[in-house]
């Protein structure tokens, strides 16, 4: 039976999936030799940072980079290769071909799921693989094979013929007995044990079929790994108006069933299922560099021994939230022409309109989502804006941030104060042709909350403000910081 469930505001990205520059190949891929300089620049600027990771961080932590690609709408990709259905051999028992496809997906803070747009592929090709049981003397020639397999022949999925590169003659009759095999098709047939569920993207609504499949991920140092990681597979308008594939960072979900059961069907998350190829743990925090184009994983706290203009995290299931946003308590917001609003002028534009709510019965947080492009704001704060607060080219939202003891070691132990030594934090984004298209200001509907009379004002930050520096996200201590980056100039990439 197929359930109803909402999904996150990604539904608004700007993000078309083409053909993009190859800048961070996954190894199995072969790749014209002008992309090699790009290539081997934007792996060392990744080895460098994970090498100072790794001295900074205790033996026990697992620190992964992943290096990022710039997408439409100023979001950022990571690559992902899931693997299909194997496909047996008609000449060698012990030979598997496994076909398998690349998709750049946006990473997603606004998201709990990693979710697919099959036919917005990047590539894809076949990998060659053996069974255990093959004679250990024919590893030469296995090899000889897999370079075959994950390098010569790759697949057009616009007629599905393979696509030959020039290969040494004396493997001319291995590429000639490969044609000969079965059709290499793309299917998924391990059932991931949850029912398709109709979801609504934006005011879209269509169909998720959800699978299980192995699903990799790139990186120059460490990588991540998984054979049974449950995804969803948007149908055609879902797809469309998704904008494509979502690697969401939302890890925790809402389990009172008290506010979830009626209004969404859960599924496990990205970062639920994900765990490090050593197997070291889960996923206890992560950063976003937009500047530089690294996403950064780690098993233990990225803010353990940082303390200022650190953000704690509001908890919106609290007010009935289906999943846990990434939500930070704004204080003030000022407007391009210098004008400056609080929850206390909120409440009294709510009172003027014959309503007896409080700023402190309704107050405002700001949603941190880097699958957005600009900046949206709830219905019920937008129609209490003026029509000059609707059509400013900028936006400052100061927000809360509190003043946290260092701590060398995980949890839950930091001491954190409110003094009026600790100022806020400001989230700044002006309109800008060249610099920052992205900013624009709108409204939209949201059902996240039981109760809208109670249920805080929404502001979402999209990569308008975002792609300005770095944003870390300590999940399990829930905490947040946004700071500056220094930019690599040697880091090649477009």
């Amino acid at each position: 039976m197929m359930m109803h469930r909402r999904d996150c505001l990604s539904s608004l990205i700007l993000l078309h999936q083409q053909s993009f520059p190859l800048a961070f190949p996954t190894s199995t891929l072969a790749y014209d030799d002008k992309r090699n300089e790009t290539v081997s620049a934007a792996q060392k600027i990744a080895a460098v940072i994970q090498q100072q990771q790794e001295v900074q961080d205790s033996s026990s932590n697992v620190v992964i980079t992943l290096p990022l690609e710039r997408c439409s709408g100023g979001t950022n990709c990571v690559r992902v290769t899931i693997s299909y259905d194997p496909i047996a051999s008609r000449f060698d028992s012990s030979l598997l071909y496994v076909p398998t496809k690349v998709f750049k997906l946006a990473v997603d803070t606004g998201s709990p799921y990693l979710v697919i747009s099959d036919g917005f592929e990047f590539a894809s090709y076949v990998e060659e693989v053996y069974s255990s049981s093959r004679d250990d003397n024919d590893d030469n020639e296995k090899k000889d094979f897999e370079n075959i397999g994950n390098k010569n022949k790759f697949y057009n999925k616009k007629n599905n013929n393979v696509l030959q590169k020039n290969i040494a003659s004396s493997m001319w009759m291995k590429q000639l007995s490969f044609l000969l095999e079965p059709e290499m098709n793309f299917d998924l047939a391990q059932d991931s044990g949850y029912p398709p569920t109709i979801d609504i993207y934006g005011s879209q609504s269509g169909t998720i079929a959800w699978k299980k499949s192995q699903v990799r991920t790139a990186s120059s140092i460490h990588g991540l790994s998984t054979n049974n990681i449950v995804f969803g597979i948007l149908d055609e308008t879902l797809a469309q108006e998704s904008g494509g594939s979502l690697f969401g960072l939302i890890k925790h979900v809402n389990d009172d069933p008290r506010s979830t059961q009626d209004k969404v069907q859960l599924r496990p998350t990205l970062l639920q299922q994900l765990s490090t190829n050593d197997g070291e743990g889960a996923i206890a925090s992560f950063s976003i560099d937009s500047p530089n184009r690294l996403l950064t994983l780690s098993t233990e706290s990225l803010l353990a021994n940082v303390s200022d203009n650190v953000m704690p995290l509001v908890d919106l299931r609290f007010y009935g939230d289906f999943v846990d946003h990434y939500a930070v308590q704004v204080l003030s917001l000022e407007f391009g022409y210098g004008k400056i609003i609080t929850g206390s002028d909120i409440a009294q534009r709510m009172g003027s309109s014959g309503t007896t709510r409080t700023a402190h019965e309704r107050p405002i947080v700001a949603v941190l989502d880097t699958g957005l492009t600009g900046c949206l704001i709830s219905n019920d704060l937008w129609q209490l804006l003026d029509k000059e607060e609707k059509q400013v080219d900028s936006l400052s939202i100061s927000v809360k941030t509190v003043q946290m003891m260092p701590s060398n070691h995980h949890g839950n132990d930091d001491k954190d104060s409110t003094s009026s030594s600790c100022p806020p934090f400001v989230f700044h984004a002006k309109y800008n042709p060249s610099d920052n298209p992205f900013f624009n200001l709108g409204p939209i509907k949201l059902d996240w909350f039981d109760n809208e009379e109670t249920c805080p004002f929404v502001i979402v930050l999209g990569q308008a403000f975002l792609n300005q520096g770095k944003l870390t996200i300590d999940i399990e201590d829930r905490r947040a910081r946004f700071s500056s980056t220094t930019v690599l100039a040697s880091s090649g990439m477009s």
